[in-house]
């Protein structure tokens, strides 16, 4: 049982961790996260998605799902 939610905890991020996105819109710039959110994204504006709020270092705020952003 341990295993399942250690799985499903790995996508959280803290606040203050540096990411790059890596596909969609934003790939490739890189940010500081600010909050782990579970809303509609950027790229999937239809889905609601387990993501995290990003400010870019153009000080830009995106919202990206969480298999898009990597340390």
């Amino acid at each position: 049982m341990a295993l399942i939610y250690v799985w499903s905890m790995r996508w959280m991020r803290k606040r203050g961790d540096r990411v790059t996105i890596t596909t969609g819109k934003y790939a490739g710039r890189t940010g500081t996260v600010e909050s782990n959110v579970y809303q509609k994204t950027a790229d999937f504006p239809d889905e609601w998605a387990n993501g995290h709020h990003v400010m870019l270092d153009t000080e830009e705020l995106v919202t990206v799902r969480w298999d898009q952003a990597e340390p």
